[in-house]
């Protein structure tokens, strides 16, 4: 496609304006023909392009760069992306999946999920209530929840419980709940006078992190008392 673009450019003649799309894609972006034929043979498979019509699709149907995905939950995940037609999200370069792209963002809001956050950050708290919004959508079939969060492993009970004895129950509500689109079980920790705010703990140590963070005990003394 690039020498056929510079013939024309040669020959000052006008190419097909996908041609002139996709070359400075490539050049612009400083990518290979690899890169295209690998894109251009996604698209091929999800049906994007017909065989026998030649026509490809411009670069910003298909590619969508991460900056632009702040409504990414609020836009249905991964299968919002496909619907608008988007086969790939560029992030910094590296070319993902919608699929593969809503792995990564998940655990990016995980992780702020299981951490101390700035409760004034708009920017995070949107993200986080976007999140939860878009996990009450994939949530498992009712039955099979129900099982999961019946049959609670011994270690998650003995830390509710911990929890449930050392942090102030009028000013926090706590629970077990599936992570969105998930069947990893979570203590669920509810700020009750902040609309959004929550936390998701996982582990022992995301238990007293958070202990330390907001109920003031030190370290060691929180381990001692998650023993009992």
């Amino acid at each position: 496609m690039i020498k056929k673009y510079r013939e024309y450019v040669e020959e000052l003649e006008e190419p097909p304006a996908e041609m002139v799309a996709w070359a400075e894609w490539i050049l612009n972006g400083g990518l290979t023909y690899n890169h295209l034929e690998w894109v251009l043979e996604v698209a091929a498979r999800s049906g994007s392009i017909t065989p026998g019509e030649g026509k490809r699709p411009l670069p910003h149907e298909m590619i969508i760069e991460a900056g632009w995905l702040q409504e990414f939950w609020a836009a249905g995940g991964a299968q919002g992306l496909e619907r608008y037609g988007y086969l790939f999200v560029d992030r910094d370069g590296a070319f993902l999946t919608p699929q593969e792209y809503e792995k990564h963002r998940q655990v990016a809001v995980d992780e702020i999920l299981a951490t101390p956050y700035d409760p004034d950050d708009a920017e995070v708290r949107y993200e986080i209530q976007t999140y939860l919004s878009w996990g009450e959508s994939q949530r498992l079939p009712t039955e099979e929840e129900q099982e999961l969060l019946t049959n609670l492993p011994r270690p998650l009970v003995q830390w509710v419980s911990a929890l449930g004895k050392r942090i102030d129950v009028d000013h926090y509500g706590i629970g077990v709940r599936l992570a969105p689109r998930s069947r990893r079980r979570v203590i669920e920790i509810r700020e009750k006078s902040t609309v959004g705010q929550v936390w998701h703990l996982g582990n022992q140590q995301q238990i007293l992190q958070w202990l330390q963070q907001y109920c003031f005990f030190p370290a060691e003394q929180q381990l001692a008392l998650m023993g009992n």
